[in-house]
């Protein structure tokens, strides 16, 4: 996974770069899915706009394939999939195969919150009264 960056006016909307094999952006759609399904508190344009993202980058893959897939996301939508991830990772302990879901839980919110440094979430999280 990679991150770049392109510019937009505040920093936390500032969009990164996240390239990722096409079955991770369908597992991210998945945890959307999940946040939705549980009725999680978030912000309906955030999740209209990563929704539409995730399933724009999954239209363009060949077919679920291995194929690297690269969408651009802000801050408040890795804050979105952290918490969907968090809340995925807490509601499988009871699973046979939760120790799975850990490595994938951790493997992927590492990449969403290496997108941004430590002082940048920081700011995110005074600005908004939000934890990472």
């Amino acid at each position: 996974m990679s991150s770049t960056e392109s510019g937009e006016s505040s920093p936390h909307l500032v969009p990164r770069t996240l390239t990722m094999p096409a079955e991770g952006v369908v597992a991210l759609l998945t945890v959307i899915g999940i946040i939705d399904d549980h009725d999680l508190r978030y912000d309906p344009e955030v999740y209209y706009n990563l929704t539409t993202t995730l399933h724009e980058a999954t239209s363009a893959s060949t077919g679920g394939s291995a194929d690297d897939t690269t969408i651009e996301i802000t801050m408040p939508d890795a804050d979105l999939l952290l918490r969907g991830l968090s809340f995925t990772e807490a509601m499988s302990v009871e699973l046979p195969w939760y120790e799975m879901v850990v490595q994938t839980v951790h493997f992927v919110g590492d990449a969403l919150v290496e997108l941004w440094t430590d002082a940048e979430w920081l700011a995110y999280r005074d600005t908004n009264g939000k934890r990472r």
